[in-house]
């Protein structure tokens, strides 16, 4: 365990490739309730999400009647490509996506999209 933004966190439960291996061969779960809420709303957030992240956000929405969300894993990064942060996004409709970011770089975030969206 670790202090992280506040909380104590878990760093490794055993060795990182016993880790790595448990998520590839069965299943991992990751917890993030202890990381920050961004979220993008109204008209266009959808396509501003889409600048802002790495992967296509209209992914996360369902594609039909009933169908589940997908939460879509990305990045934040500069015009230069290095990367802000890594984050989480949910796409809930096109006018309403939710960012997961790390607790210690919400401040960071907020204030890049906020220079990127207006």
């Amino acid at each position: 365990m670790a202090p992280f933004a506040g909380w104590s966190m878990p760093i490794r439960y055993s060795s990182i490739s016993a880790e790595h291996a448990c998520v590839r061969e069965k299943v991992g779960l990751f917890d993030v309730s202890h990381m920050g809420e961004i979220r993008l709303l109204g008209p266009g957030a959808i396509e501003a999400a889409n600048k802002l992240f790495t992967n296509d956000v209209r992914r996360g929405l369902p594609s039909e009647e009933g169908a589940l969300h997908r939460a879509l894993y990305g990045a934040v990064c500069k015009p230069d490509g290095g990367i802000l942060d890594d984050v989480i996004a949910y796409a809930y409709d096109s006018e309403d996506v939710l960012f997961c970011v790390n607790a210690s770089n919400v401040a960071k975030i907020d204030s890049w999209f906020r220079s990127q969206c207006g």
